[in-house]
């Protein structure tokens, strides 16, 4: 006989518990709720964080350092996932993920009109992160980032214009159903309070009007896997080319979140879209979509807004001066864009055989197949110590001292080094190449943002990191010049870098005489050039092993191990010859892991 997992074992609560942090899996609301209860009465010092995909850790960065006493794991409890068509709408349980919600709205067979709204909304949920975050983030996860953490949402943008609900059970004020304005404009959720559904209503005209949905995005990669720089979702009530009312709503240009924006949607209800009334919308939108301070790019997020408007109003007057065959307001979904494909025909030429022929890497199978061996796959050996640098936050200051919060040694620490503590024969070098040498940590003063001050060492990677963000640097900026923040700062006050004479470029003819005898001259001319972030997928690691007889091994993700390794004997005060540096493969350099990357 075949044994199964009784199912009243299957039902009961699951508890783990490490002796400092304790994960719960309760299988039941009514377990949850006594979890919550107990957190409740016994929550003085006590950090509790409910877990769903728990995806947002990957945008998060500090959630990753941050540990919680309790965990409370709510994806075993069936209510939460459920998935429920009513004869008025549609609710989807908090948990279920956002893969899920977009097969189930695609599958929803309602109204004609309904029917591509729910399309739209699914078409626009495949442009959220990637599928397989998509696999594991929730629905309601998503949202309570956009409540409580102000993340630029797309789920809370296209759902705002939807008219969607959502369903709070909270311990003191019990059972809430709160439209999603009113959820998003309130104050930041409780650790004890649970987002238990989201209900999307569909739509049914009582009168002859039909309805017109859209949804928009504009972001560095179209196709999702980007935050957006603004993102839109329209819905109106509309008759011939009037608009009998709409929802409006704009979400991720710099604002805390999503909103509705009511004063448009009174000033187009009721109102026949002709070329005049689209023009003061237009222009009154761009007034009122304005990004708060600080906000990245905040012109050309603002001028995005009535380009998405402009399309979606401009409907109504098109369709309506156009000969094409009516299938209604509804715009069709756009049509997915075929997978691109290319090929490359390379005639084959024997002459300078093996030269010139078309060879596999060595490397490449390897790499193919994730068996190659990068520096972080290399074993910890035994009693590994790990590191995490502290960087400067100020450009040009005096440092006083560095302590870390509360004056405690946060868990783990081992040491925090800095420029005292290189050897005696050694010096405070970090990087010395051709170019020239930098210093590995500020001495007296920063000089710039992102400046290495001190390495705290830790016995896990996770504890380095934490205590790295813990760290308190004391500055000091009395009697000391403006920092230089700008090339034309520097040209003003001379503050030039040395430049090797082998680098300057060789005198090619006269200048002069060819600027003399040149059909066309430019008179004056400025280039500007924005900076660079090498997106290399193998991050800056380095492993170092003592070695016998006063030696180390190094490995090395740089680009250049023979600069790392006269670097690591010069600030060791050792002979070159007791540093061996092994860099098998880089995960991608680009020149981000040439000179700067130094371990």
């Amino acid at each position: 006989s075949v044994c199964t997992f009784p199912e009243f074992l299957k039902d009961e609560i699951k508890s783990m518990n490490s002796g400092i942090y304790r994960w719960c899996s309760p299988a039941s609301v009514e377990e949850l709720q006594s979890l919550l209860v107990d957190y409740k009465a016994n929550s003085n010092g006590v950090s509790m964080k409910l877990v769903a995909g728990n995806t947002s850790v990957g945008y998060y960065k500090d959630e990753r350092e941050q540990n919680y006493d309790k965990y409370i794991d709510i994806t075993r409890i069936p209510q939460l996932k459920e998935i429920r068509e009513k004869q008025n709408g549609v609710e989807i349980g908090s948990v279920v993920t956002i893969s899920k919600v977009i097969a189930a709205l695609k599958e929803i067979k309602v109204s004609p009109g309904v029917e591509k709204m729910l399309g739209k909304l699914a078409t626009h949920m495949e442009k959220i992160a990637a599928r397989f975050i998509r696999n594991s983030g929730s629905i309601g996860g998503n949202l309570v980032m956009a409540q409580k953490k102000h993340f630029p949402s797309d789920m809370a943008t296209i759902l705002l214009a939807a008219g969607a609900f959502v369903n709070i059970m909270s311990l003191s004020r019990g059972l809430e159903n709160l439209p999603l304005e009113e959820f998003l404009q309130g104050s930041p959720l409780e650790a004890h309070d649970l987002v238990v559904s989201i209900e999307i209503p569909f739509w049914h005209s009582e009168t002859d009007s039909e309805l017109l949905f859209e949804t928009y995005r504009a972001a560095p990669r179209p196709n999702g896997s980007a935050l957006a720089y603004l993102n839109a979702a329209f819905l109106a009530e509309v008759k011939d080319t009037m608009v009998v009312n709409c929802k409006l709503a704009f979400g991720a240009y710099g604002t805390k979140h999503a909103i509705r924006c009511k004063e448009m949607e009174d000033f187009l209800s009721g109102k026949v879209i002709t070329d005049k009334v689209l023009f003061e919308a237009i222009t009154l939108l761009g007034n009122v979509v304005v990004p708060e301070d600080g906000t990245s790019n905040p012109a050309y997020r603002s001028s995005l807004a009535p380009g998405f408007l402009f399309e979606f109003l401009h409907t109504l007057i098109t369709h309506h001066t156009t000969d094409k065959p009516s299938n209604g307001y509804n715009l069709d979904p756009p049509k997915p864009l075929p997978m691109l494909s290319s090929s490359q025909h390379i005639p084959i030429n024997n002459e300078y055989n093996p030269v010139g022929q078309p060879v596999t890497k060595a490397g490449a199978s390897l790499q193919a197949s994730g068996e190659a061996i990068y520096v972080d796959d290399i074993p910890s050996p035994t009693n590994c110590l790990y590191g995490a640098f502290i960087y400067s936050k100020k450009p040009y200051a005096r440092i006083i001292g560095i302590h870390f919060k509360e004056n405690s040694v946060p868990q783990g620490v081992v040491a925090v080094i800095s420029c005292k503590d290189i050897p005696t024969n050694g010096k405070n070098v970090g990087m010395k190449t051709g170019l020239g040498s930098d210093h590995l940590f500020a001495e007296d003063f920063t000089i710039s943002v992102g400046e290495c001050l001190a390495l705290v060492v830790a016995d896990t990677q996770r504890h380095a990191d934490a205590a790295a963000n813990l760290a308190v640097v004391e500055y000091e900026t009395e009697d000391l010049e403006p920092p230089i923040l700008s090339v034309e700062d520097a040209v003003k006050k001379s503050s030039m870098f040395e430049i090797n004479p082998f680098l300057y470029p060789q005198q090619v003819g006269d200048t002069s005489k060819g600027m003399a005898a040149a059909d066309h001259r430019i008179i004056s001319s400025e280039i500007r050039l924005g900076s660079q972030y090498v997106f290399y997928m193998e991050t800056q690691t380095a492993l170092a092993v003592p070695d016998e007889d006063n030696s180390i091994v190094v490995y090395s993700s740089s680009q250049t191990p023979q600069y790392v390794h006269t670097s690591v004997a010069t600030c060791l005060g050792i002979p070159e010859n007791n540093v061996r540096v092994i860099t098998r493969r880089v995960g991608g350099g680009f020149g981000g892991k040439a000179v700067k990357s130094m371990p």
